[in-house]
């Protein structure tokens, strides 16, 4: 019986052996990750803390609003633009036009620019924005122009 199987045992060895084993050449090359990679990637995180309005202050002529940034930019590469945050003013829905003079606050650890839209504000009434003198800050849309004259103060 041996000599009779014998051609199928030892064709069989020789596929199995041909077959079996690793690879000497992946079909998928494992690249470093990094500025040629076609694959780059965007992380972006907001927390909305816990804030408050206060009713005391309601009879001052002025509405004061302090946004305080925080984190570390993690590619600070010499020739790279700084981040940029948007900043959309628009009055909450129970009013239609917001009527008092507004003081913006901008705060960062590290160099941005921040990008001021603004919505229904009422023309002729002040904003005055605050920013730290690494930052920027430009006002990118209005309803109308003229609805947004904000004088820009620098932070000491």
């Amino acid at each position: 019986m041996w000599r009779r199987f014998r051609s199928l045992i030892l064709l069989l060895a020789i596929w199995n052996e041909a077959s079996a084993g690793p690879m000497f050449r992946s079909p998928c090359e494992l690249l470093p990750v990094g500025q040629g990679h076609p694959v780059q990637a965007l992380s972006k995180s907001f927390t909305a803390l816990a804030g408050c309005a206060s009713r005391g202050t309601s009879a001052l002529p002025e509405e004061v609003h302090v946004v305080n940034l925080r984190g570390q930019r993690t590619d600070e590469r010499d020739g790279t633009p700084p981040p940029t945050v948007e900043l959309h003013l628009k009055p909450i829905q129970s009013l239609l036009r917001h009527q008092k003079a507004l003081v913006f606050v901008l705060n960062s650890p590290q160099p941005l620019t921040w990008k001021i839209q603004a919505e229904n504000l009422t023309p002729g009434v002040t904003r005055t924005f605050h920013r730290a003198e690494n930052n920027k800050a430009v006002v990118i849309r209005s309803v109308s122009q003229a609805a947004l004259q904000a004088s820009y103060a620098i932070l000491s």
